[in-house]
């Protein structure tokens, strides 16, 4: 089941913030900036079957493991 708030190591490696849940779309952010200094990028909506999987296949993680 998909936690939405949560901080995910996608199964393809990248991480993602789950912002929201739709019936057909999942919102998501990526990280960006510098270490220390992690800012969230809003990618707004996504077909929920091309980006379910990778969120599903991956591990939910804390916002420490996004900084180191």
């Amino acid at each position: 089941m998909l936690e939405v708030g949560a901080i995910y190591k996608c199964s393809d490696g990248n991480i993602r913030k789950l912002n929201k849940i739709e019936d057909d779309y999942l919102h998501y952010s990526v990280p960006i900036g510098d270490k220390g200094k992690w800012q969230w990028m809003n990618l707004g909506r996504t077909y929920r079957w091309q980006a379910e999987p990778f969120f599903l296949g991956g591990k939910i993680i804390d916002q420490s493991e996004v900084e180191s």
